[in-house]
């Protein structure tokens, strides 16, 4: 194996991880070598209950623990709650598939890193949507201001020919009344 370059293969998916740094190259293989070892030698262990782990549950940071231990703590501690082992916040927690509580941290490097490549694709599509909703947005606004101008001038334009129009009416007017009287003028008494 090249010193500065390590290849991994995951046994989750057969995907390769590609490292270029020789320092951590190195840490990944002993990392590597110490989690082949610790899986032939025992199962994983809830740190809770101490027992063979029952109905695995991984918290947002990655711990896993028993189902029934988690629930028991979210019980004890309502409200803020926090992972038993690094104190983080609890957010959500996902089951976990009995053969997954003996991934190699390798293993879980890659499905993090994995994880990481989903949200940031999922991140890129809402940004994608978001623009296209600005476009659209900044189409409409146009359109509106475009109509509030038209508006505008319209009104302006009434207001300028208000006196015409005034004078016209009371014409219409007139004609209205003369033509009105002549009805009146024409009905037998």
């Amino acid at each position: 194996m090249n010193k500065n370059e390590f290849f991994a293969l995951s046994k989750l998916n057969n995907q390769k991880l590609q490292i270029n740094d020789p320092k951590l190259a190195v840490i990944l293989i002993q990392l590597h070598n110490l989690s082949i070892q610790s899986k032939n030698s025992m199962n994983c262990i809830c740190t809770i209950c101490l027992d063979d782990i029952k109905t695995p549950i991984s918290l947002n940071c990655g711990h896993v623990f028993c189902q029934d231990c988690i629930l028991q703590l979210k019980k004890s501690q309502p409200g803020n709650q926090k992972c038993p082992l690094c104190r983080i916040t609890l957010l959500h927690t996902i089951a976990v598939k009995e053969q997954q509580c003996t991934q190699s941290p390798l293993d879980i490097l890659i499905l993090k890193q994995q994880i990481v490549q989903q949200a940031l694709i999922q991140g890129q599509q809402q940004l994608d949507q978001f623009q296209q909703f600005q476009i659209k947005f900044s189409t409409i606004k146009k359109r509106l201001i475009n109509k509030l101008v038209d508006i505008q001038c319209q009104k302006d334009l009434l207001v300028l020919n208000q006196p015409n129009f005034t004078q016209q009416i009371n014409q219409l007017h007139e004609k209205q009344n003369l033509l009105q009287n002549i009805v009146n003028d024409l009905k037998p008494q």
